[in-house]
């Protein structure tokens, strides 16, 4: 079936080394050690504001750079790792992947249509991701399970695409075996999400954001996950859920849960404003 929407793809080799490179991109100034060439890549995805893709495997992970970067541009940067890592990039819109050439030729192209959201992951399931995306997009999606937990960053995306990127790059699908399914709230349900767990014990492990209906999964100490919804009450103590912007969620009693760090308390916090903050 034939869409009205034109995918261009590229597929770029590692310039040649008399080969120039274009140097547009806004600039980039960091120090690195013994840095993954997953580092290198969500650096330059911070700077360019492109999601960035990397297709791990082991011809990947034996890359380690050593940077000492100035006000390079992005684009230059990217062009150099590939050259010394003898990857390859593959560009669709504003997501760039980064891999090795058979990696990238097998790939299947896909696209999107639902509404753009974007998503914060640090050790969720993909099952738990697919489940706040389709809170956010308000659009039904297809169950995914299995597959490695994933730690990204996506920006600006249908939620369509998203659950097909996280597929594409987890190994999750629908036909594997079904994960525990995050306890939502059920509409009329007085209980909280994680009612019978201390927030403070909680871990943030997914954020989906960018329409009025912001939601995040979090993780019990016993491994069970909760989907959380904005002004929705979550823990043993009922504490109303008022923001959930980017990579945190904010409790009424000023409980803060970020994605990959401890829960943390603000002393004395001013009341936190109601109004919704998605982005």
């Amino acid at each position: 079936m034939l869409t009205s929407v034109l995918v261009a793809w590229l597929l770029a080799a590692p310039p040649a080394p008399n080969q120039a490179a274009s140097g547009v991109g806004k600039k980039v100034t960091v120090s690195l050690k013994s840095a993954s060439v997953q580092q290198v890549l969500d650096v330059i995805a911070e700077v360019s504001r492109f999601n960035v893709v990397l297709f791990d495997e082991p011809a990947v992970r034996k890359h380690v750079f050593d940077l000492e970067v100035k006000d390079k541009p992005w684009d230059t940067l990217l062009s150099e790792v590939l050259k010394t890592s003898g990857l390859f990039k593959m560009e669709q819109a504003n997501v760039i992947y980064v891999g090795t050439e058979a990696r990238l030729k097998a790939r299947k192209p896909y696209g999107g249509t639902n509404k753009r959201v974007s998503l914060e992951l640090s050790g969720a399931r993909v099952s738990d991701a697919v489940a706040a995306l389709t809170v956010t997009g308000r659009v039904e999606l297809s169950p995914m399970n299995g597959g490695s937990l994933q730690t990204r960053k996506v920006r600006n995306l249908p939620t369509d695409f998203i659950a097909s990127l996280l597929s594409e790059v987890s190994g999750a699908s629908a036909d594997a075996p079904a994960d525990v399914p995050p306890l939502g709230l059920p509409e009329g349900d007085p209980k909280c999400a994680a009612g019978d767990v201390a927030v403070k014990t909680l871990q943030l492990t997914a954020v989906s954001t960018g329409t009025a209906d912001p939601a995040a999964i979090a993780r019990a100490p016993d491994g069970r996950t909760f989907l959380l919804l904005s002004r929705g009450c979550v823990g043993l103590e009922a504490e109303a859920v008022r923001h959930i912007r980017r990579d945190e969620v904010v409790t009424s009693s000023g409980w803060v849960l970020k994605l990959g760090a401890p829960a943390t308390r603000a002393p004395s916090s001013p009341p936190v404003d109601e109004k919704l903050e998605d982005e």
